[in-house]
Parts: structure tokens; C-alpha cells; sequence
């Protein structure tokens, strides 16, 4: 299957999708599930009936390690990602499992941009940029962690698939590079946010893309490395630093470099302070939930209700 096409072909989903799925699957599987369990087992020399076990209790396994050592601090939550390889197989097993992947519905959204140069920021296990790069771009990734490093370095030399990897906590990214970055579960994680906000910005082309999710939790004894329950101490960052806002590709913000004035940025910034705090998160919050129960007791009321006529 030759899945690399030509720069302007528009593809539909269920294409994309397949091609998702071929980055899982390569020539030697049909299942992705399958794919993913041959690879961990390759890399870490460990029975593909090991590998299975601990992709299906990986979040058990991290918890458990979590309480071992961890104070839900930055340092310790850099530490952490340090020293932990089994959150690869958790990832892995969801991305084999993603009824629509995060990075199929991007690529979806985004299919009036040429394929330019894509960094895949926190890459993690790196199957996002295995699928952009199979859709013709060129593929940078970054992440802190050197053991995902060292793993995806090893998906792309698998593929003979070449690849530019960077470890964000001691190499600087190139400056006006990239077209396109993507952040997938990565941003309530980083501590200081408009600190990476501003390296990202520098390292993207003139108009060039951010995408990204902010994954906030609420505090839990499996989400204690996630240092937000709310989206505010991420998005009111993000203007200022140098961005407009784009169409959201839900559940995902979209927003593309510019140039702002230092007047402009800190005027910018203070009304997003403004809009985007945990008084209005509460608020906005409570909207929703009393929306949603009288959605919900209105239907049990008159059913149909929703309905068109």
C-alpha cells in the first residue's frame, strides 16, 4: 500500500483513517492492536503476551509508580517522564484503539494547507508524526522525555523514514521552521506556559499553525502528574504570545502566528486575564450543567422535544 499521495490530494476520512491505521499496522498486520503489541515486543525484547498485559494495566502500573516517588511538582513530574517507559505502552494501546485520532481530524480540518514541515511537540510514542509524515510532510519531533526519543528514533529507522528529533529540555528548536505544530495532551503538563509558548512561536514560519488540546483533570489518583482542572491557566496565554485565534477544531484550539506590538500583546493580554480566569471557568460551567438538566428534564417531560417537526 503506498500511502504517501500527492501533496494536493484531498482525502476523505474513512482515507485518512486507513492511513492512521497503516502507520499501526504497517505490510505485516491487519489489526492496529496487533502492530502495536509486535513493536513494544521488538523494542523492549519482551513475549508479545507481556506486552499485552501491560498495555491493558499500564495506568495501574504508572499510579502505583506514581505514588512511589511523586509530589505532583514540575521537577518531579519531568522526573517522572524521565524515568517511566510504561506510559509508552498505554499510549500505544490507545492510539491502536482511537475511534477517531486525534491527528486524523486534524488532518481533516487542515487539508487546504501543502504539506510543509509538521513538528510533533511532546510526541510521546510519535504515531502523529508517522501519519503526517506519511501524508507528505516533513517530520520534526520534541519531547523531554529521551526514552520516547529513543523509541520513535527507532519507529522511523524501522520505516526508513527520516525524522528530526530534538529533546525540548536541553535543544533549542530552529527558529521560522515549521508550518505546523501539534500538541496532543501535552500543554497541562508544562509548567511554565508562556515560556514554551514563546519558543514554539519563534520556531513557526510566518502564518504557521499551532494545534492543541489542553487534557485538564480533575484531581484523582491517576491525573496527579496533570497540573490543570481547567483550560484558563493555558488559553490566556496564548494570544499575547503571539497568535490569533483560529476556527476551533473541537476539542482542539487552532491559532496561527502573527506579529503583534508590545502595546497590542499586553493589551491583548489583559482582557484575555480577563475572559479567561476561574471565576468565569465556574460560571460558564454552571451554564452548561443547568443547560444540560434542563435539556434532560425537559425530554423526560415532552420526549421529542428536540425533534424537528
Amino acid at each position: 500500500m503506498d500511502i504517501v499521495t500527492s501533496c494536493t490530494t484531498q482525502r476523505t476520512y474513512q482515507q485518512l483513517l486507513d492511513i492512521w491505521q497503516h502507520c499501526l499496522t504497517g505490510d505485516r498486520f491487519t489489526e492496529p492492536q496487533e502492530g502495536v503489541v509486535d513493536e513494544l515486543s521488538r523494542f523492549f525484547g519482551l513475549p508479545p503476551e507481556k506486552v499485552r498485559w501491560i498495555c491493558e494495566h499500564s495506568a495501574e502500573i504508572i499510579t502505583e509508580e506514581w505514588l512511589k516517588t511523586g509530589q505532583s511538582t514540575p521537577d518531579e513530574i519531568y522526573r517522572f517522564y524521565q524515568a517511566q517507559t510504561y506510559w509508552l505502552f498505554g499510549t500505544l494501546r490507545w492510539h491502536a484503539n482511537q475511534d477517531q485520532p486525534y491527528a486524523v481530524k486534524i488532518a481533516n480540518a487542515l487539508q487546504h494547507l501543502p504539506p510543509g514541515h509538521h513538528l510533533d511537540f511532546g510526541c510521546g510514542a510519535g504515531t502523529a508524526s508517522l501519519f503526517f509524515n506519511a501524508l507528505g510532510w516533513q517530520s520534526s519531533l520534541a519531547d523531554v522525555s529521551e526514552s520516547a526519543i529513543d523509541f520513535v528514533r527507532w519507529r522511523f529507522e524501522h520505516r526508513g523514514i527520516h525524522g528530526i528529533f530534538y529533546n525540548f529540555e536541553t535543544e533549542q528548536l530552529p527558529p521560522n521552521t515549521y508550518d505546523l505544530i501539534t500538541a496532543f495532551d501535552v500543554m497541562v503538563h508544562i509548567s511554565d506556559i508562556p515560556a514554551v509558548l514563546r519558543r514554539l512561536q519563534e520556531s513557526l514560519k510566518p502564518n504557521g499553525y499551532l494545534v492543541f488540546n489542553v487534557d485538564s483533570r480533575k484531581p484523582a489518583a491517576m491525573t496527579q502528574w496533570h497540573l490543570y482542572d481547567a483550560h484558563y491557566p493555558v488559553i490566556r496565554h496564548i494570544r499575547r504570545s503571539g497568535f490569533r485565534q483560529m476556527p476551533k477544531i473541537l476539542p482542539f484550539y487552532c491559532y496561527q502566528k502573527i506579529n503583534r506590538s508590545r502595546l497590542n500583546a499586553s493589551a491583548v493580554g489583559i482582557f484575555d486575564y480577563l475572559r479567561h480566569n476561574q471565576f468565569q471557568t465556574a460560571i460558564f460551567g454552571s451554564a452548561r450543567r443547568l443547560l444540560f438538566l434542563t435539556k434532560k428534564t425537559l425530554s423526560r417531560i415532552a420526549p421529542g422535544i428536540h425533534e424537528d417537526p
